[in-house]
């Protein structure tokens, strides 16, 4: 493969590609601090961590296949739920 770095086209659509995964990553950040900042209210406010249920009941599985926005989902679920834990 040959590796061209003289391309400025090329090299200025990496760039716009990567600033705009910051710009999700910034964003999905945001949404996960937001999310373990209304747990810890929340524990705080039933006490302990075990009452510190779900409001709503989890929607039912779908039978679709995974897509990346599930397994995303997941992976802050479990980045979620190890924060609680460690409260």
């Amino acid at each position: 493969m040959r590796h061209d770095q003289n391309n400025p086209k090329r090299e200025n659509k990496n760039l716009e590609f990567c600033d705009d995964r910051m710009e999700l990553l910034d964003t999905i950040k945001e949404m996960v601090k937001n999310e373990v900042s209304k747990s810890i209210h929340y524990i705080k406010k039933v006490g302990t961590i075990k009452n510190a249920t779900p409001e709503t009941p989890p929607p039912e599985k779908l039978s679709q296949p995974s897509t990346f926005r599930m397994r995303l989902r997941k992976v802050l679920q479990s980045i979620f739920n190890c924060l609680l834990i460690m409260i």
